[in-house]
């Protein structure tokens, strides 16, 4: 080989290796940087992902907590055997003497009857005022999903202590959660539907 070939081919070979640098700068390291952003953003997601996954573990714990209680509550409501029994405890505790419960008509409001069913009670008590100011406060509070709604009061004297004669009406309302959750997926409904 003559010393002009050798340097043709030496030429050549440093033309093939700028280009085939040339070729790595321009395709080969943005396609590499690209991949290692798109490795990051995946690591990123999948740590997200796995936060998600923890926070809505603990969230549901205390969602189950209260729609056990509320089904609790429900069930008490809706059995009347359980809410007189209640009515007759919470009575004795508030000092309250439980008279008579008579079962009434439960009617529930219309716009709001899907998945609510009840128990509705007349009771008759008597005791001091404050005792039943403690009866009514604990119906509304203990009695599951229980609100008087009408209260009458007349005073009443036995062996000379003055006493208080009430009458009172309750509603015990008693909801089918999954009668609602059925009803909020089907739609609101219209008089049509019925």
């Amino acid at each position: 080989m003559n010393a002009t070939r050798t340097r043709s081919m030496l030429a050549e070979g440093m033309i093939i290796v700028a280009v085939l640098a040339a070729a790595h700068m321009l395709l080969v390291q943005p396609a590499e940087r690209r991949a290692a952003q798109a490795a990051a953003t995946l690591a990123s997601m999948r740590a997200t992902i796995a936060e998600a996954s923890e926070s809505a573990a603990s969230a549901a714990a205390p969602g189950s907590e209260r729609a056990d209680r509320l089904q609790e509550m429900s069930e008490r409501s809706r059995d009347a055997a359980r809410v007189y029994q209640t009515i007759s405890e919470l009575g004795e505790r508030a000092g309250v003497r439980i008279d008579r419960v008579q079962p009434t008509p439960f009617v529930a409001d219309a716009r709001t009857a899907r998945g609510l069913a009840g128990v509705g009670c007349s009771i008759s008590a008597s005791g001091s005022y404050e005792s039943i100011a403690r009866f009514l406060d604990a119906l509304q509070r203990d009695a599951g999903f229980a609100a008087p709604t009408a209260v009458r009061l007349a005073p009443l004297v036995v062996d000379g202590a003055e006493m208080v004669q009430a009458s009172i009406d309750t509603a015990h309302r008693a909801i089918d959660l999954e009668a609602i959750v059925a009803g909020a997926s089907a739609g609101p409904s219209t008089e049509d539907d019925e």
